[in-house]
């Protein structure tokens, strides 16, 4: 049988344009379990999603076992031979990916390895030659080859694809692959070392509610919302932008993907129709909506794919086009430089004030307003001071200081005069230097701009600016100030789960809260991220709040991953977050998502984390994170010791002070290699209860 596929590359998905799916298989001997792959044949439930590569599944001239290979060449450049998992596999019981390669006539050929993640994300291509025998692939001969798991980023994780990948530009003869396995080597991990932590739980300090609006996601659906009790859903992204609420569904796709119109699947054609069905959605969720309102001043004047802000047929030829609409390109010409002077009256009409006071009228006539359970929040755009890079086709020229106010001022301002109830948000800037200083002085190199506005960073700026309009208007404009965060050490906001990567995810967390923490990345600075922003309100706009409306630590199908979630969470609420929304949503099944499900529905009947933080403090917060807090409606304290050691189990003495718990507290505990909380028994609670949380893994006391 022989297969071509082609891969294309799209926003946050790979498109296979074949994909065939051969079942059968049969058991294979082995000293130690196996999940077989490929022998003879794919195994049921594995799928050839390859690209660009011609392959023979049942190749039988010469086997390594049975009567069977797969014969694959690598045509093109960068192809690859992929298998694709139809249910995600969990790698804890397995140690190695095995299997044996044949170089054929020609031998010496190069082949590489990299694992996918469910919901998206793939570990970095590892060269396989160190892991063949002999360190090399041999014509006429095979070699075996034994890829630990954890050399992949895949020990303890859900994967969904494994990819031999032809990491060159250039085209390789032939080879041969056999007996594809997941193996378990047999050889018993050393035990885990026990490291002696003390947490502390002050219930006469630290007490503060706890926003339930830090949990929430974007673009998830009402069912999703209800199946993980999630208090918040957002309408966010590049493009919504540009949301023409006037014709529907109609958006942008911006620099995502070559600047196309786009419904995104939505066929609705009645005003507002996209945004009504994602807050009745939410409505019936019980959560909350935050819907981003467009300032940029241009909105899609169609949902037609094929109009585009940079056509060849217009604009000539470009260095990329859309595989499947090879007249829209990317904007960038065949010299590299970018296309100047197209007319944005290509994909977009004029858009101002007035059309958003419509929008909010009509949201408030459907849904009342925020103080009757309409939209709660809106966002005054999304990641401003990059428009001139992401909607370069219709807003080429970098925000300034002013730019950036008067932008906020002219739209928050009349969604304040529809809906005076409603909790605005702004100026939602994308991260570290965007909080510092304008787009315009980043483009030219220069600190002119920041200069001329007292030589303040421009976030600061920007809350003095707002707080006097504010007091001259006798009305609140800003109401919370929204700020996007990733981290940016290598590789951590990416689905690789190689054992360096999940260590630094894990102490890039360090950076929402920790003001001696010096950042491994560009930044190489102490962020402390929340402190920093909320010792900027308490100076330049007393009284606003602090939101976070897009994050994402990585990592979701992987242990650290998960671990991270949950850290992060713990960290919002004893920090005293307002808002928060994870982009875009976990999948199901990942650590990820039962990450979210530790703090709003452990125990698969919709309890909770507490809504008021208690003083927790961990004595070794580079291995053990913890947090407390208690649920007012029923007395219950809750304490989450989050183990971010891979190695070693926590021995975790608890030192409780001004709580009066007695009796047994109901254990729950999100381990590695699982995406399932488990109840894990039960614990008698006393001043110095110990507890022991295995590596890493996340352990929830309930205690009554």
């Amino acid at each position: 049988m022989i297969a071509r596929c082609s891969r294309i590359f799209m926003t946050a998905a790979a498109v296979c344009a074949v994909v065939l799916s051969v079942s059968g298989g049969r058991p294979v001997a082995a000293s130690h379990a196996a999940s077989v792959i490929y022998d003879d044949r794919l195994a049921p439930g594995w799928s050839d999603w390859s690209w660009n590569t011609t392959i023979d599944w049942q190749d039988a001239t010469n086997p390594h076992s049975g009567k069977d290979d797969v014969a694959f060449t690598f045509d093109h450049a960068w192809d690859g031979l992929s298998v694709h998992a139809d249910t995600p596999v969990d790698t804890s019981p397995y140690d190695l990916v095995r299997f044996w390669i044949n170089g054929g006539a020609a031998g010496g050929q190069k082949l590489w390895l990299y694992v996918e993640y469910p919901g998206g994300g793939s570990s970095p291509p590892v060269d396989l030659t160190p892991y063949i025998a002999g360190n090399a692939i041999v014509a006429g001969s095979w070699k075996k080859v034994d890829v630990p798991l954890s050399a992949l980023g895949a020990k303890s994780a859900q994967i969904s694809r494994l990819d031999f990948f032809n990491n060159t530009s250039a085209t390789q003869p032939t080879m041969y692959l056999d007996d594809l396995s997941l193996y378990d080597d047999g050889k018993k991990p050393p035990p885990p070392k026990t490291v002696k932590v003390m947490v502390t739980v002050n219930g006469g300090a630290g007490r503060h509610a706890i926003s339930p609006f830090i949990y929430g996601v974007a673009s998830a659906g009402s069912a999703y919302l209800k199946r993980h009790h999630l208090a918040l859903e957002r309408w966010g992204g590049n493009p919504t932008s540009r949301y023409n609420w006037r014709l529907g569904a109609a958006m942008n796709t911006a620099a995502d993907w070559y600047f196309e119109n786009t419904d995104y699947g939505n066929s609705c054609r009645t005003p507002g129709c996209a945004v009504d069905e994602m807050v009745a959605g939410d409505h019936a969720a019980g959560a909350a909506s935050l819907v981003t309102v467009p300032t940029l001043g241009w909105v899609a004047k169609d949902a037609s794919l094929d109009t585009c802000g940079f056509a060849v047929s217009k604009y000539g030829p470009q260095q990329q086009t859309d595989p499947y609409r090879p007249n829209c390109g990317n904007g960038i010409n065949t010299s590299g430089k970018p296309i100047t002077g197209n007319k944005p009256s290509d994909t977009s009409v004029r858009s101002g004030p007035p059309d958003i006071e419509a929008w909010v009228r009509h949201l408030v006539h459907r849904f009342g307003p925020a103080s009757r359970g309409g939209v709660r929040f809106y966002a005054m755009d999304n990641e401003p001071e990059l428009w001139y890079t992401t909607h370069r086709d219709v807003a080429p020229r970098p925000l300034t200081y002013d730019g950036l106010y008067q932008e906020f001022e002219r739209y928050a301002s009349v969604v304040r005069s529809v809906d005076p109830s409603a909790m605005i948000d702004g100026p939602v800037p994308w991260g570290w230097s965007a909080y510092w200083d304008s787009s315009y002085d980043y483009v030219h190199q220069t600190s002119a701009d920041r200069t001329a506005h007292g030589n303040l960073p421009i976030i600061p700026w920007f809350l003095k600016r707002v707080r006097a309009h504010d007091r001259a208007k006798h009305e609140r404009t800003l109401n919370v100030l929204d700020i996007h965060y990733y981290p940016q050490g290598a590789a951590v906001f990416s689905g690789a789960a190689d054992p360096a990567t999940s260590a630094l995810r894990l102490r890039e967390t360090r950076s929402l809260w920790d003001s001696t923490y010096t950042d491994e990345s560009w930044i190489n600075a102490r962020v402390g991220l929340i402190p920093r922003m909320k010792s900027w309100i308490r100076r330049y706009y007393p009284g606003t709040k602090l939101g976070i409306s897009e994050w994402n630590f990585g990592g979701e199908s992987s242990p650290s991953g998960g671990l991270a979630i949950a850290d992060v969470l713990g960290i919002f609420g004893r920090e005293g977050v307002y808002l928060a929304s994870y982009w875009t949503h976990p999948a199901d099944g990942t650590p990820a998502a039962s990450a979210f499900d530790l703090y709003r529905n452990y125990d698969g009947h919709g309890a909770t984390f507490g809504n008021r933080s208690i003083e927790t403090v961990s004595n070794k917060t580079s291995e053990l994170m913890a947090f407390g807090s208690e649920r007012t409606h029923d007395g219950h304290v809750l304490i989450m010791l989050v183990n971010q050691d891979p190695s070693a189990r926590m021995a975790v003495t608890l030192r409780l002070r001004h709580l009066h718990v007695t009796g047994t507290a109901a254990v729950y505990r999100l381990s590695p290699g699982s995406a399932v909380i488990k109840r894990d028994g039960t614990l008698g609670v006393s001043a110095g209860t110990s507890v022991r949380v295995p590596p890493y893994s996340v352990e929830l006391l309930d205690i009554p």
